[in-house]
């Protein structure tokens, strides 16, 4: 998907993008947030996503 230029449409494509994304149900964990991360990852390209398993430790916390 090619970014728009035109300020115009740019708010366009931003105001599609929160209809789709609202109505989602997001959670810390949960099928939402990973839904709402790939539709980020749409609009940017470098976006990397990265799941660490259940238990990890990082620094002084473990991922629950």
């Amino acid at each position: 998907m090619r970014p728009a230029t035109e300020p115009a449409l740019v708010g366009d494509e931003m105001w599609s993008f929160l209809e789709r994304a609202f109505p989602i149900c997001r959670s810390i964990t949960g099928a939402g947030l990973r839904g709402t991360l790939g539709m980020l990852a749409e609009r940017l390209p470098g976006l990397e996503i990265v799941e660490i398993e259940s238990g990890t430790p990082v620094l002084d916390w473990v991922v629950p």
